[in-house]
């Protein structure tokens, strides 16, 4: 059983604007900090909704059973090995040493509210527990457009997140490490591909009615080497 309260205020922001940014960004490391609290939060929520769990990869049973990801259409198997790319890099990431903290596993604007460009509520709370820098990447792979159809992270938009996060390390970091964010941006990016591919093949009629659908698709096909490429 949950008690919820209705919360009024707020409004829809653009996350790409750069103080929205900044609040969105401060709110996902409240929100770790907030968590961390419960020592046991950790061992109750494991691997978290199916757009985390690319430990399946590269494909994991879909969230909803209206997208089939069992086969991939003629012609898109690049977006199979764009995933695996993705999955390859956080299978041989060395986290050792790393703390497993509990985050919103989809922290984007679709479920934030701002008011103005103050972050004042949210909600959908998918939490995921793993390294701060995954919960981090999956914010940067999808936070501008809230998981709409349209509006997708571009390689330059997907640094936003962490570049208002950054903080000092004390020593280096691996380099492995420094792929662990940008490599589950990357991936979560393939899995809402995936997911417009499955509902463009298999539901062609409710495919038609949704502006934009592929777009995620179309990115990935032409600019898939550059969110590979980067790294923080």
């Amino acid at each position: 059983m949950s008690a919820e309260t209705l919360l009024t205020g707020g409004a829809v922001a653009d996350g790409r604007e750069p103080a929205v940014c900044g609040s969105l960004a401060a709110g996902l490391a409240r929100c770790i900090e907030l968590l961390r609290s419960d020592t046991d939060l950790r061992s109750r929520v494991g691997t978290g909704p199916a757009w985390t769990r690319y430990s399946d990869g590269p494909w994991p049973t879909p969230h909803d059973s209206i997208f089939d990801f069992r086969v991939t259409p003629p012609g898109y198997g690049w977006l199979d090995t764009f995933a695996g790319a993705a999955t390859t890099r956080l299978f041989t990431a060395d986290r050792s040493g790393l703390e497993v903290v509990v985050g919103h596993a989809d922290w984007c604007c679709g479920n934030l509210r701002f008011g103005g460009d103050q972050l004042v509520a949210a909600f959908d709370w998918d939490l995921v527990a793993d390294v701060e820098r995954v919960v981090v990447g999956l914010a940067a792979g999808g936070y501008p457009g809230g998981g709409s159809d349209v509006d997708t992270a571009s390689p330059e938009d997907v640094p936003g997140v962490p570049d208002r996060l950054r903080r000092r390390p004390t020593a280096p970091v691996r380099p492995s490490v420094a792929r662990t964010g940008t490599a589950v941006a990357a991936w979560v990016l393939a899995y809402n591909a995936r997911c417009q591919l499955s509902l463009r093949v298999d539901h062609p009629g409710l495919a038609a009615t949704i502006p934009g659908l592929g777009s995620k698709v179309v990115l990935l096909r032409e600019r898939g080497d550059e969110y590979l490429q980067l790294s923080w």
